[in-house]
């Protein structure tokens, strides 16, 4: 808890060790408490959109349909998902939704176990503002099947997902994230979640690792200024070292 002290932050963090079935965790009721993943849900996503063929593949570029919205600039573009995931690009992701459509997501995110698959009947914001909601502990067993390929999808699409949402890769070890900030909601609710492989041998970033490589990792804070989005990461980073599961140094 001392780390979330220490930024005066309420939040709970994950790791859990898929070979032992293991977890540490930090604020053990709060891990358990499904709350809705924002964008991290765009890993789920990405996953159903080249299951169902609503996506080619992650470099397909999705047309932006315009219309007026309060959201960046940068987001008013025509994007793959390659580059609209790390951007966390709502408008394209809300494209490939209706690409999808309700039967099939929601056919999908139960055959994946996400949280508590319940999806409505909004295509485009139930992972916003529900009623698709997931806890810490049921993140990192996502995460950790999709890192070690043992999702009930065709391999060759979760290797694609695990190539786009790897964030850097230092010595023999490869992090892939997701950010995910549900800024609608009070209080508003950020997360930081991915996995860490390490001693897997050299060769592309979306290749499947052995569960005794993998560390899933699961953070989420409440957000009562804004500001506080920005501590989602060094917060997890900074608890990954401690725990000697990957170094914050530069």
């Amino acid at each position: 808890m001392e780390v979330f002290e220490e930024a005066r932050v309420v939040g709970t963090f994950v790791v859990y060790d898929p070979d032992s079935d293991s977890s540490i965790v930090v604020n053990a009721d709060r891990a358990e408490e499904r709350m809705v993943p924002a964008s991290t849900f765009k890993v789920a996503h990405s996953l159903i959109a080249l299951e169902t063929g609503a996506a080619e593949d992650v470099d397909e570029v999705i047309p932006y349909e315009g219309g007026e919205s309060r959201f960046p600039d940068e987001w008013e573009q025509d994007m793959s998902m390659r580059e609209a995931l790390p951007e966390s690009n709502l408008l394209i992701y809300q494209v490939i939704a209706a690409r999808i459509g309700l039967d099939r997501m929601r056919e999908h995110v139960e055959l994946l176990e996400y949280g508590n698959a319940e999806i409505g009947d909004v295509i485009d914001e139930f992972w916003l503002f529900g009623p698709l909601e997931i806890s810490a502990r049921e993140q990192v067993r996502f995460l950790s099947r999709l890192a070690t390929g043992e999702l009930p999808v065709a391999e060759e699409n979760q290797e694609h997902v695990r190539d786009i949402t790897l964030v850097e890769e230092r010595d023999d070890c490869r992090l892939h994230a997701k950010t995910g900030w549900a800024f609608d909601l009070e209080p508003q609710r950020g997360w930081w979640v991915g996995w860490v492989a390490c001693g897997a041998a050299p060769g592309h970033p979306g290749q499947v690792v052995a569960t005794s490589q993998v560390r899933a990792f699961a953070l989420n804070i409440d957000i009562e200024q804004d500001d506080q989005a920005d501590l989602r990461e060094p917060i997890a980073r900074e608890l990954l070292d401690r725990l000697d599961v990957y170094s914050a140094r530069a």
